[in-house]
């Protein structure tokens, strides 16, 4: 009996064993992933799944290589909620995306900006795709933003900051076309650059980060795939 118990409990440990560095190591898996995405180091501290909400905890987006700045993004908490059968369905559907504590940077690449940070980021598309994803539409019922710092870095070096702004709401942001759903990230963020360029009256970044500039005629996150 116990020859057979031995080899048993063996396996469950080692499936207990594989199971915990799993977890631990889900971070890093979803980090790399948003990575590959936009073409720069991303890092978070902590990620929680259950069947309707998705937690994120200091998710940082770095700058392009030779940037004079480091961040281009980051958060100090993501909280998103949806469904198995909403994420699935024809329309991949997400009842409301938080984002709490966000810092945007900016980075100008040349005099006018026409060159910056955003603009790279956001155009970025990784090489040799194994595959292309499935077209779908999507439909975000509700995108909330709170706590929103912005700096802006000349390519001189000097540096401006704008007033915080307290919150953002979207409703029912949604693309009836369809696109690659590894750009939903994309469009996530071009809808947050959008009004925050907007409320300062920076129309040439705007510019950069048209949907022209991402991809033809154009989180849930590749983390559900």
């Amino acid at each position: 009996m116990k020859k057979i118990l031995i080899p048993i409990l063996s396996f469950v440990a080692l499936l207990v064993i594989l199971g915990t560095i799993l977890w631990f190591n889900i971070p890093n898996m979803a980090a790399r992933k948003l990575s590959d995405i936009f073409g720069v180091p991303v890092s978070m501290e902590d990620i929680s799944l259950t069947t309707r909400n998705l937690n994120i905890k200091n998710l940082v987006m770095a700058n392009p290589k030779n940037s004079k700045t480091n961040i281009a993004f980051k958060t100090s908490k993501i909280d998103l909620s949806s469904s198995f059968t909403k994420i699935t369905s024809d329309v991949l559907t997400i009842d409301n995306i938080n984002f709490d504590n966000i810092f945007i940077g900016i980075e100008f690449y040349n005099k006018n900006g026409s060159d910056n940070n955003w603009s790279q980021i956001m155009k970025y598309t990784k090489k040799n795709t194994k595959k292309p994803l499935k077209a779908r539409k999507y439909l975000i019922k509700q995108l909330t933003l709170t706590n929103i710092s912005v700096a802006l870095t000349k390519e001189d070096g000097t540096r401006q900051t704008f007033p915080t702004i307290a919150r953002l709401d979207f409703y029912n942001i949604s693309d009836e076309s369809g696109f690659p759903i590894s750009q939903l990230e994309k469009a996530i963020a071009q809808e947050i650059l959008k009004s925050v360029f907007q409320r300062f009256a920076l129309e040439t970044l705007m510019k950069t980060i048209s949907p022209q500039n991402i991809i033809e005629n154009t989180l849930p996150f590749q983390l559900f795939k």
